[in-house]
């Protein structure tokens, strides 16, 4: 393939998958989730005054927001968005089509740098096929459009593997390969920071390359494999050495016990579950010594374990139905389309036959990027294991690449017609995915996406005079990040506000809480409450004037 062809197909399906992720990016979803809200108004506090909503400097390792603790990557780089793009939702959520972008590029040197096996045409088949398939699944397009975290950590990931593999070429210079070595590090602690789960997938992913680069040495020997661990070493304790600003900040413990207190094959409920199902099984074996070994109760945290890792791997989940949390998917496709099961098996296969120590490596890739997601209750869990989003686009590129080898060897009419009948089906999958996503769907995830939860805020603020106290009994309790985002206040204000306080119950005469819980003579106190409505045409109601 002539290059000029090639970089012209290329920086068009590029510019394609880009123009379908701008599209309505500050419309579709119809909302903002009360994480990417929070966010917003970090946002505007550091655009404007240089700290965040509580008047701590912008460069913090962890951002305290309203109590949940957030990694800084994602802050940061969306201030940076807001003040070249203003700040509102659109430019919050382009911090993610930049994510897209710079995975889409770094993927595309992973790649190239991967599949030694394969000629110079067949890597810019590839390539291509690589671009096509991250334009268009949907695990891609769909976190490429909303402010999550692990969006952004999963592209400093790639970034990270990018230099590492650079400088592992034959060709590099020792002083280029040192250099590449630090900047595969820092991109790796970059992704710590943006997400934390990437703080324990990175390590694992460098591990895995580096024993992908030594199993694929046609001279393998013991020193080569001392001097490979000794890099793999000093690369984890620069590692170590980033990441201490953030495990040793003031927030760092609470952040932890936030995390830990999910659900999970690790909390205090389940191993007690798992304690209770040992006794149990060992009873019914008269407590014999192998029992105690075959019904010990790690025996069950490993099997509660496996049953999650083997959610994230199960066909249907990965092709057919995908996580069913509407923030996390449309309820309706996988994480990949159902039309590209074909291609995903023909990539494996492909790979199986002609470079099994990539098939590994890219499979174990997957499994560990999924691990942290594993430990928790909820699965599968789309957002989580986005840092293993690039093996699976990989395989099906792979599988892309033999479809078209397949199609050129088979010269005979009916059969390029069937071939070509699959590519009509796959268009088909393709257009009916993102005709549902910007259609259904939108309504659909109405009520996942908190849409609305703005409109109430302007219903509030239209129907008070400022000196008029309100009493806001709503369903979600954090429906105050609304108001704080809503502009109405400067970055002084809410630092004063939020200065001693993560969450506040009660600011600028509007008190969030239980009507319910308050007596007469306290709820005389308000001109009005606001309540949840019982009709779902509306989300709140101003249910009767007291005074």
């Amino acid at each position: 393939m002539l290059t000029r062809i090639f970089l012209l197909s290329a920086l068009s399906v590029f510019l394609l998958g880009l123009c379908l992720r701008l599209y309505k990016l500050g419309e579709a979803p119809p909302g903002l989730y009360w994480d990417e809200t929070a966010i917003l108004i970090d946002m505007q506090t550091v655009v404007e005054s240089g700290k965040d909503m509580h008047g701590n400097s912008f460069l913090q390792p962890i951002y305290p927001s309203y109590g949940d603790f957030k990694a800084p990557g994602l802050p940061i780089l969306a201030s940076f968005s807001g003040l070249l793009f203003g700040v509102s939702g659109w430019s919050l959520r382009f911090v993610s089509v930049f994510a897209w972008a710079i995975s889409t590029i770094s993927g595309l040197g992973i790649l190239w740098l991967l599949a030694k096996h394969l000629s110079r045409t067949q890597r810019q088949i590839l390539s291509l096929a690589f671009l096509v398939v991250t334009s268009f699944a949907p695990w891609s397009f769909f976190f490429s459009r909303i402010a999550f975290e692990s969006m952004l950590s999963q592209a400093w990931i790639l970034v990270s593997v990018l230099f590492l593999l650079l400088s592992m070429r034959p060709s590099s210079k020792k002083v280029l390969g040192v250099v590449f070595l630090f900047l595969s590090v820092l991109f790796g602690a970059s992704a710590g920071y943006t997400y934390f789960a990437a703080r324990y997938i990175w390590p694992g992913i460098l591990v895995v390359f580096f024993l992908f680069t030594f199993v694929a040495k046609k001279n393998r020997s013991l020193f080569s494999l001392l001097k490979q661990s000794t890099i793999g070493m000093s690369m984890l304790g620069v590692y170590a050495l980033l990441l201490l600003p953030l495990t040793h900040s003031e927030w760092y413990q609470a952040s932890q016990n936030l995390r830990l207190s999910a659900k999970s094959v690790l909390s205090f409920e389940a191993k007690m579950t798992q304690a209770s199902l040992s006794n149990h099984y060992k009873e019914l074996a008269d407590n014999s010594i192998l029992s105690w070994l075959v019904f010990h109760r790690e025996v069950f945290l490993l099997q509660a374990f496996a049953k999650n890792m083997a959610d994230h791997v199960h066909p249907t989940y990965l092709f057919l139905t995908g996580d069913s949390n509407l923030r996390h998917g449309t309820g309706k496709h996988g994480l990949m389309l159902l039309s590209f099961l074909p291609f995903f098996i023909m990539g494996s296969y492909s790979l199986w036959k002609k470079d099994k120590a990539l098939l590994l490596a890219l499979s174990t890739w997957y499994l560990v990027a999924v691990v942290p997601a594993s430990i928790a209750e909820e699965t599968p869990h789309a957002m989580r294991t986005l840092a293993g989003m690039f093996p699976i686009l990989s395989l099906v590129s792979f599988g892309v690449l033999a479809f078209v080898q397949i199609f050129n060897n088979h010269k005979q009419t009916w059969q390029r017609a069937v071939l070509l009948g699959w590519v009509l089906v796959v268009c088909f999958d393709i257009f009916s995915y993102f005709y549902y996503y910007f259609g259904s769907y939108q309504l659909a995830s109405r009520k996942a996406w908190q849409a609305g939860f703005d409109q109430v805020v302007t219903l509030v603020e239209t129907t008070r005079q400022p000196e008029e106290k309100v009493l806001i009994d709503f369903y979600d309790d954090r429906l105050f990040l609304w108001f704080l985002a809503s502009g109405k206040y400067s970055p002084a204000e809410l630092q004063a506000l939020l200065a001693n306080d993560h969450q506040v119950k009660t600011f600028d005469n509007l008190t969030f809480g239980d009507s319910t819980t308050l007596s007469v003579n306290e709820l005389m106190e308000y001109e009005f409450i606001a309540k949840t409505s019982s009709d779902e045409s509306q989300l709140i109601t101003i249910e009767r004037r007291l005074k």
